[in-house]
């Protein structure tokens, strides 16, 4: 799921890398927003389908988005033969499974929400899937990111070819 407008191409895995991450920033502010607005406000029509919004993206996009990473980037990474770099994939594929745990009682929430009968919200846990989704992403991109442009332009090119095949999507020529 890509925003439109959005000039990332599947030709550059990298730039649709960092396309997901702009977008679980987003969604993770939309999420924390979400939380105050039916804090003060209830459960309303603005508030279940911005929940429905957040649901779909983490379920659908952020999933795929981690199985690019540790499918397709991570072992082309880790084929570079740099022991620093694979200790740190391990570590990022670690955090991948504390977000997915992070997210079963954030994702009961925003269903409750949805369907219009939110109970109270999980503070703690939703903080914390808050900061630590953002978090997460600024430390791939500061820390892993750099060590693609080691990769060669074919390893790339299969990269994005799995990418755009994984959501379905033909790879543009």
């Amino acid at each position: 799921m890509l925003p439109t407008g959005d000039l990332a191409t599947f030709d550059d895995p990298m730039a649709i890398l960092t396309v997901c991450h702009g977008n679980l920033r987003r969604y993770a502010t939309l999420t924390a927003r979400l939380a105050e607005y039916v804090d003060e406000n209830g459960c309303g029509d603005e508030a279940t389908e911005a929940a429905e919004r957040v649901i779909r993206y983490f379920a659908v996009a952020a999933k795929q988005h981690h199985q690019d990473e540790e499918d397709d980037l991570f072992p082309a990474l880790r084929a570079l033969d740099d022991p620093s770099l694979s200790a740190l994939l391990v570590e990022l594929e670690v955090e991948h499974l504390a977000l997915e745990q992070l997210w079963i009682p954030v994702y009961a929430w925003l269903r409750q929400v949805a369907d219009g009968v939110a109970d109270s919200v999980p503070k703690r846990m939703l903080d914390e899937f808050v900061l630590r989704y953002p978090a997460h992403a600024d430390r791939e991109e500061r820390e892993v990111f750099p060590h693609a442009s080691r990769l060669d332009a074919h390893t790339l090119t299969r990269i994005g070819e799995r990418m755009s095949h994984r959501r379905g999507l033909a790879v543009q020529a």
